[in-house]
């Protein structure tokens, strides 16, 4: 690859991703625009899970600042290559401006929760799931309202999502599962 086709890239990588914050951690695995993307099972068959399985998964050693680059390129395990479908309540959302999309908890009504998100589309350029990604952030905006900072306690509404499981980091999220195991990205949701 020359030289400007390299800088070509980057420049469209950088202009795609401007109007949002991504974050760092693992960026590209929860944003869908790994390597691995395309090769996360099929959207079309997802594998039906329960919170409280999920909230039993083991999640492996931890990831030192060391190996951090690597797990920003990396699915961790067979759960981050798979596709779920999980239903729940739906106790809280929450946007959050820095990366511009949706911080959904979701209980099982037994006391566990995790957490699910949606992505924005800034964020999830260049992803094979982009078209869901979108129809996703859609359908929670027509749900609860156009990008605002705003927080919404106590909805409890039958929700099932549907994306890939996710190892995130403690940082001191509300409503996270004690492995810090998340539907991240959201690529379904249906409220009933």
């Amino acid at each position: 690859m020359n030289i400007g086709k390299i800088y070509f890239l980057a420049l469209v990588f950088l202009a795609s991703n401007l109007g949002a914050d991504c974050g760092e951690k693992r960026r590209a695995v929860k944003t869908l625009t790994d390597a691995g993307a395309a090769k996360v099972a099929d959207l079309q068959h997802p594998k039906e899970v329960s919170i409280r399985e999920m909230t039993g998964w083991h999640r492996g050693k931890p990831i030192k600042k060391s190996m951090l680059k690597l797990a920003n390129a990396a699915r961790l395990n067979k759960q981050e290559k798979t596709i779920y479908l999980t239903r729940g309540h739906l106790s809280n959302v929450k946007y959050e401006a820095d990366d511009q999309g949706y911080h959904l908890i979701l209980s099982d009504g037994q006391g566990r929760t995790i957490i699910a998100e949606t992505v924005s589309t800034d964020c999830a350029a260049g992803s094979p799931f982009l078209e869901q990604i979108q129809k996703v952030q859609a359908a929670v905006e027509e749900r609860f309202g156009a990008k605002e900072k705003f927080r919404r306690h106590d909805i409890d509404l039958a929700v099932v999502v549907t994306g890939p499981a996710f190892f995130d980091f403690a940082h001191g999220q509300r409503g996270h599962a004690d492995n810090y195991v998340e539907i991240h990205p959201i690529l379904d949701i249906r409220f009933e």
